[in-house]
């Protein structure tokens, strides 16, 4: 490889490991403020707007990750989950959330409400993501309150 291109190359590996370093601080936050999180159904009517907009890109995101799986166009199914997963779940939901979840909201329902709703979004991003990365979802998968089975064989559903 000539030395431009080395070092080309070496600064976008570098790049990439540092997106992904900063990125992957998105799953320790909502780990880290998951305290008192009890599981429970989510009432689409009275979730606040931003809940429900990740909710609709979810939904629409699940429904083209399907379309592409049934094509076998793996390479789309993961730029289409990275770009959601990225672009809207950590770069905007996590960010509308943090005062929710660090209970600056004067409501103590709003903080559970946030914690099912970021566990379901999550869930199903990794239920999405397995085809395509199954080892790295088993391993998140199992950092997930209450989840007991194995990713791979728990039954399919999203929030």
């Amino acid at each position: 490889m000539h030395m431009c291109g080395r070092a080309a190359f070496h600064r976008a590996v570098e790049d990439r490991i540092g997106q992904a370093r900063s990125k992957g601080g998105a799953f320790c936050v909502l780990l880290l403020n998951l305290d008192g999180y009890s599981p429970g159904a989510i009432r689409r009517e009275e979730l606040p707007i931003e809940d429900r907009w990740i909710l609709s890109r979810l939904a629409r995101t699940a429904a083209e990750t399907t379309q592409l799986l049934e094509g076998y166009q793996f390479d789309h199914v993961a730029r289409t989950l990275y770009d959601f997963t990225w672009s809207e779940f950590c770069d905007w939901y996590i960010e509308m959330a943090k005062s929710r979840l660090r209970g600056e909201a004067s409501d103590p329902e709003s903080r559970r409400l946030v914690q099912r709703v970021l566990v379901g979004v999550l869930d199903a991003v990794l239920r999405l993501l397995h085809p395509v990365m199954p080892f790295v979802t088993e391993e998140l998968w199992g950092y997930l309150p209450g989840r007991e089975s194995a990713l791979i064989i728990a039954p399919t559903r999203l929030p």
